[in-house]
């Protein structure tokens, strides 16, 4: 049987982990984008997303939870890797989604 204090410790650190499809920052290539980056940054890093949509979303600000309309831009950083969707508000970074894997060799 499991002791307490280790059941005690896995519960705390799976609490305490981020959720797997939601993040504050990605990797193009040797370069971050982070939260409150604003657009110009990640297109001078990523340059042109794959594609881009418009829509709703729910965002922490200041005044709290809110649903409000986002900007969605995709990149797909090569074969069998996982899209990026970032989420920009007001042209910055809200967030980053992680999407599907990509298809390839």
């Amino acid at each position: 049987m499991a002791r307490p204090s280790s059941v005690f410790l896995t519960v705390l650190l799976v609490m305490a982990a981020p959720p797997l499809s939601w993040s504050d920052s990605f990797r193009c290539g040797r370069k971050v984008v982070r939260d409150g980056d604003s657009a110009a940054d990640v297109l001078s890093r990523c340059g042109e997303p794959g594609r881009r949509e418009s829509g709703q979303a729910s965002i922490w600000l200041p005044q709290g939870r809110k649903q409000v309309r986002v900007e969605r831009w995709y990149y797909l950083n090569g074969p069998r890797r996982l899209e990026r969707i970032v989420l920009l508000y007001r042209g910055r970074v809200v967030g980053v989604e992680s999407g599907r894997r990509g298809g390839g060799s």
